[in-house]
């Protein structure tokens, strides 16, 4: 392996931005190789790190009342993690929650910081139930028993009442609204097309959400409990998602990020005048724009296809935007590709999106280079065009990358959502060939690797299947191969909305079995690299095993290459090098003559 490939596989990523107090600004790092929580005086333009795990921090909240950081941390990828306790002036760490094999997840803190709402499973080991926390006595109440999956948004100003969603699905969920005052729940969604995501509170009475509610993309809503009745917060005809926003503490502002065709747009919003701030955002992708304790400032994580992740500090009183955290290395000095947006027609004249990543190299020497088709996992995922150091690296070394959003990807609206669940599976399979069809009509001929992670994966063995002479390889990581012992592997808390996807194991048995890649093992002639973390609870290591064992036992060129200390996807970076030099030499191995 090169240094060049180590260098850009070890490019420090800032992410998560919050504010502690209007100077102290908290995110996370994984400088060290996994996310670790840090601090940034603005006044000192001091980084100090405040954790060293071997295992990444999950979630964080802060609590300047408590002078205190509460965050989750899991082991080796089990997806099992603990709360824990940080004060922030002694460093000093306690454990809150010791159940191994229960699952928490940190949901919200309220306005005086007395409570801290939070998701566990430990009444049954399946049930994501919904819990407050003392954080006096740390002594604890079940709020909401679920039978499936719940968690807490956010509490309303003078803290009498929280808002709770119960995923219904993988995709919707149903709004409640608990009343600490008559310990009461009041239903506010019933059906599936409301699928709210998270909820603001503009005063005691009034909340907002995101939801695609008799519309065909997210937009925010708000909710008045006293009248029962929604309206919508912009006066828009939009056709794109909200996909984040948030609301400053004084609630007169709003941060707003819409989702373009995979790019970010933001804006920000004030309540009071119904008007946008005149705030020129560069190009690119961004993430939580939050507001400081006293609304004059904002920030937010922000990278393009080409610039990796930076933390940036926007002051609204002079509407300047000043480049707080960035990358402790030095860039590798080589020119990055960026992504360009094309769109192909598959079967039906369905239009679809994918990102494309090219070598500087001359058309004619284009033509003939290898190519390697990164399919996103979910299905509701979104490939956009964010700094990749994987995909740069292959790009430098001669490879075409190509991303593309199949049918049933997130961004597009409800109706493109939708079209590859259940029984219209294999729709999404066919997208990839006419992918396929499309390169090859734009001149480019080279050799194409599959290449997907979790459901990603499936789609390559599915595809490798379906069509076995189009493709000179594939790569298969965390991947599916078969839906009936994936459904009863998995978690026990994820299978209920799983089915509601891919068909259920009592009802979709026979479906389930013919999208299977497994039973149509036979079809695959060409190298596969299958790879999976040991500790893996959401597609488990016997999805891996199996199909290894049927290429091999059918002498179809394969390996297998299993992460002990991993679960779901390959996280630490002495792991992520290792698989990708593993990748490097599967691909030039099966690869043909690169330009």
């Amino acid at each position: 392996m090169t240094n060049l490939f180590k260098e850009l596989l070890k490019i420090e990523r800032v992410v998560a931005p919050s504010w502690y107090d209007n100077d102290t600004i908290i995110y996370l790092s994984n400088n060290t190789g996994t996310f670790q929580l840090y601090s940034y005086n603005r006044l000192t333009k001091e980084r100090y790190p405040y954790t060293d795990y071997q295992n990444g921090i999950m979630q964080y909240l802060t609590s300047k009342v408590n002078h205190s950081i509460f965050f989750t941390k899991a082991k080796d990828g089990d997806e099992l993690p603990q709360i824990y306790k940080l004060d922030i002036d002694s460093c000093k760490i306690i454990q809150l929650t010791k159940a191994k094999s229960v699952r928490y997840a940190l949901n919200t803190i309220n306005n005086d910081e007395t409570l801290l709402s939070y998701t566990s499973n430990e009444r049954n080991g399946k049930d994501l139930d919904v819990y407050i926390m003392d954080l006096e006595t740390y002594k604890t109440k079940m709020i909401y028993k679920s039978s499936g999956a719940a968690y807490a948004s956010h509490f309303s100003p003078d803290n009498s009442k929280v808002t709770i969603f119960k995923q219904l699905d993988n995709v919707s969920n149903q709004m409640m609204i608990y009343d600490f005052k008559t310990d009461k729940l009041t239903t506010l969604t019933k059906d599936k097309e409301s699928l709210s995501v998270r909820a603001r509170w503009i005063d005691d009475d009034t909340v907002i959400i995101n939801s695609n509610m008799d519309s065909n993309f997210f937009r925010l809503i708000k909710y008045s409990i006293s009248k029962q009745d929604y309206s919508d917060v912009l006066n828009t005809s939009q056709q794109y998602d909200v996909v984040g926003y948030n609301l400053s503490k004084d609630k007169t502002l709003l941060s707003i990020i819409y989702n373009k065709d995979g790019y970010s747009t933001p804006s920000i919003y004030n309540l009071n005048t119904q008007e946008y701030l005149p705030i020129n955002f560069k190009t690119g992708m961004y993430r939580g724009i939050t507001f400081s304790p006293d609304s004059s400032l904002t920030v937010y994580s922000y990278s393009t296809d080409t610039k990796p992740n930076n933390i940036y500090c926007l002051d609204l009183n002079n509407q300047t935007t000043t480049n707080i955290i960035r990358p402790e290395q030095e860039l590798p000095a080589i020119e990055f590709s960026p992504a360009k947006l094309q769109k192909f027609k598959s079967f039906d004249s369905l239009e679809i999106p994918y990102f494309i990543y090219k070598p500087n190299l001359p058309d004619a020497e284009l033509q003939n280079c290898p190519i390697i088709i990164n399919i996103h996992g979910g299905p509701e995922a979104q490939y956009v065009p964010v700094f990749n150091p994987s995909i740069q690296y292959f790009v430098s070394q001669g490879y075409i990358v190509v991303c593309p959003n199949i049918r049933g990807s997130a961004g597009y609206g409800k109706d493109y959502l939708n079209l590859d669940n259940k029984d219209k599976r294999m729709d999404s399979v066919a997208d990839i060939k006419y992918l396929q069809k499309n390169l090859r009509e734009s001149g480019l001929h080279g050799p194409i690797t599959l290449y997907g992670a979790s459901y990603g994966g499936f789609m390559v063995y599915a595809t490798l299947a379906k069509y076995p002479n189009l493709w000179h390889s594939g790569i298969s990581i965390v991947g599916i191969s078969n839906f009936i012992t994936f459904l009863k592997n998995t978690a026990p808390h994820r299978r209920a909305y799983r089915e509601s996807e891919y068909g259920s194991l009592r009802h979709d048995r026979e479906l389930l079995a013919s999208i299977s890649p497994i039973n149509h093992a036979q079809n695959i002639k060409v190298p596969v690299l299958i790879v999976h973390g040991k500790n893996d609870p959401r597609v488990p290591l016997s999805e891996a095993e199996q199909m290894y064992t049927a290429l091999k036992n059918q002498k179809t060129p394969t390996d297998l290459v299993v992460y002990p200390d991993e679960g779901h996807g390959i996280s630490k970076t002495k792991n992520i090098i290792d698989l990708h030099q593993k990748v490097l030499n599967f691909l030039n191995k099966y690869s043909e003559s690169k330009s």
